[in-house]
């Protein structure tokens, strides 16, 4: 796995999310679609574990279960562990408990995946978000930015 390649799904990944957290209607992050579905906001919370998990393979911080914060904040969070794991990739560092390969598998197809429950309880809470041609997106890499 190489670390441009990385970069550029770390990059797609933090403009999917960009996409959907951006300008929600009233009430999306503690949308309930029931059936002991997670909301948004958990969703995202869940989302910055594995992002955090992905760093803390770097060797750089302890990783633990992390504390709830507001939507506003989790959002932050997320990218700015979306950075950390960009410096580290940008860098060349190796990480100490997995493979690159294993990141992908791991915690960035996993976050992958959130971003589509996201898009999907958006669109149950009543604002979709807009189609858009993915092939075609505006993709830059180590534009990791949420708003």
């Amino acid at each position: 796995m190489d670390r441009a390649t990385l970069r550029h799904i770390l990059a797609t990944l933090a403009y999917r999310t960009r996409q959907v957290v951006r300008q929600v209607p009233d009430g999306y992050p503690d949308f309930d679609a029931g059936c002991g579905v997670r909301t948004p906001h958990n969703i995202l919370g869940h989302m910055s574990g594995v992002i955090a998990y992905a760093v803390h393979c770097f060797g750089e911080e302890p990783w633990g279960r992390l504390e709830p914060l507001s939507w506003d904040d989790e959002k932050r969070r997320f990218e700015r562990g979306l950075e950390q794991l960009d410096e580290h990739l940008r860098n060349g560092d190796e990480p100490q408990a997995a493979s690159l390969s294993a990141l992908l598998q791991g915690p960035l197809c996993d976050c992958m995946t959130h971003v589509g429950q996201l898009a999907t309880l958006r669109r149950m809470s009543g604002l979709a978000v807009p189609g858009e041609n993915f092939m075609k997106a505006p993709i830059v890499v180590g534009e990791l930015k949420l708003s």
